[in-house]
C-alpha cells in the first residue's frame, strides 16, 4: 500500500508520521516500501530536523537517512492513501491535483477527536516535538491497524 503523509516543510511532522507507520510494519514483519513523506513547501534533500530525530529515536524509529521533498502531482496520484497534518495542506493538495480528493484524510480524522490540526513544532522545544508526536501516535496506529493488518496475509 502507498501511503503519503504531507506537512509543510518535510523535515518535521510527515518523516516523523511517516517513519512511525513504516516502524509499525517493520515490527509486524510486513512491508513499508510504500510509507513516504513531502512537503508542500519543502525544498528537495533538506534532512529530518535534529529535535525531529531525536523525538523519532525516543519512540524506537530513525530519521537520520531522510531528505526532504516537494509533493507534485505525479507522487499525488500513485497513492493510495494521502494523510495531511492540516487542513491547508489539504487545500494546497486540492489545488494541484483536485483529481486526488478521494485519497486524501486529516490524519486526526483517525483519532477519537476526528478532526483538527497537527500544530508545527518546528522552532520549538524537544517538549514541543514531542507533544506533536503524541498527538499523531494514536492516529497513526489506527491507521495501521485499518489499513495494514486487513492488506497482512
Amino acid at each position: 500500500m502507498k501511503v503519503l503523509f504531507v506537512c509543510t516543510g518535510n523535515t518535521c511532522r510527515s518523516p516523523m508520521a511517516a517513519g512511525y507507520l513504516a516502524h509499525l510494519c517493520r515490527i509486524n514483519g510486513m512491508d513499508h516500501s510504500g510509507i513516504t513523506s513531502a512537503g508542500i513547501a519543502a525544498p528537495e534533500g533538506q534532512c529530518a530536523n535534529p529535535k525531529a530525530c531525536r523525538t523519532a529515536a525516543e519512540y524506537g524509529f530513525d530519521l537520520t537517512a531522510h531528505t526532504s521533498r516537494p509533493a507534485s502531482v505525479d507522487m499525488l496520484k500513485e497513492q493510495d492513501l494521502i494523510i495531511v497534518l492540516s487542513r491547508s495542506h489539504q487545500t494546497a493538495l486540492l489545488q494541484i491535483a483536485p483529481e486526488t480528493a478521494g485519497k486524501i484524510h486529516l490524519l486526526l480524522e483517525f483519532s477519537p477527536a476526528k478532526g483538527g490540526d497537527v500544530a508545527d513544532p518546528f522552532g520549538g522545544t524537544m517538549e514541543t516535538y514531542r507533544t506533536c508526536f503524541e498527538q499523531m501516535k494514536q492516529p497513526i496506529e489506527e491507521i495501521f491497524k485499518n489499513f495494514f493488518n486487513r492488506t497482512k496475509q
